[in-house]
């Protein structure tokens, strides 16, 4: 198949990138794609599936080199006329500061809202990803909610803990998020689920190589302030800033 040029086109196979937070800053340019080609399918994390189909009305497929590590993801031939990496979208659609809606655009299972809906009004709090971490009761925040997968049992003290997989109920993270009154975070994955649904985010970018996660990456998250992606994120490049 050949890669999309961006031009009308009948059908379109839209794959997804390495990571879901990717996948969700990348989906937002879907509502472009859709204005010039009626019957897309999206290639994506198995965990984003019906959430994906859900909020762009998109047909959704699971990624095929998740489900089977050997299959060429890339080079696989499909049924749509084209293809297109999601993370090739903003090339064609983000090419200003002006050009990003900053609009909310995932939307959260009814029942999942209705389910966590005795955490209206608190905030989430993460504090680890491949960027870096703090210990988080640096933050000084009364009776957060744990967004933190894989936090480890002494760093929740005092905080509510969702009795869900935090790094793959996804559909319970969203309801959780569109209770919330904001979600404080360093940069990773719950920045784009809290922030694709129009929840309040304030990321907190912590010095690289902190913390026990390998493999670490040096996100560059700008010089502060708002980020283009989304309408309600503020992004603080010290933690002195944000206190």
């Amino acid at each position: 198949n050949p890669r999309w040029d961006g031009k009308t086109i009948e059908s379109l196979a839209v794959l997804g990138e390495q990571g879901i937070g990717d996948e969700i800053m990348f989906s937002s340019c879907l509502p472009e794609v859709q204005k010039l080609c009626q019957d897309i399918v999206i290639e994506c994390d198995p965990r984003l599936v019906t959430i994906l189909g859900r909020s762009f009305g998109c047909r959704t497929l699971p990624r095929p080199d998740v489900t089977d590590v050997n299959a060429r993801f890339l080079e696989r031939k499909r049924e749509q006329k084209a293809f297109i990496p999601m993370g090739d979208l903003p090339r064609l659609f983000r090419g200003s500061p002006s050009s990003f809606p900053r609009e909310p655009f995932l939307s959260a299972l009814p029942e999942m809202v209705s389910k966590w809906q005795s955490l209206k009004g608190r905030t989430g709090l993460a504090w680890r990803g491949r960027r870096g971490q703090f210990k988080p009761e640096v933050f000084g925040i009364k009776d957060p909610v744990c967004l933190q997968y894989e936090a480890w049992p002494y760093e929740t003290v005092g905080m509510l803990v969702p009795e869900i997989d935090l790094r793959n109920d996804i559909e319970d993270l969203l309801g959780i998020c569109a209770n919330l009154e904001k979600v404080v975070t360093v940069p990773q994955t719950v920045v784009h689920i809290a922030a694709s649904l129009g929840c309040p985010v304030e990321v907190i970018v912590p010095p690289v190589k902190s913390g026990r996660v390998p493999d670490q990456i040096n996100y560059r998250y700008g010089k502060g302030g708002d980020m283009d992606w989304y309408g309600g994120v503020k992004v603080f490049t010290h933690l002195n800033e944000w206190r």
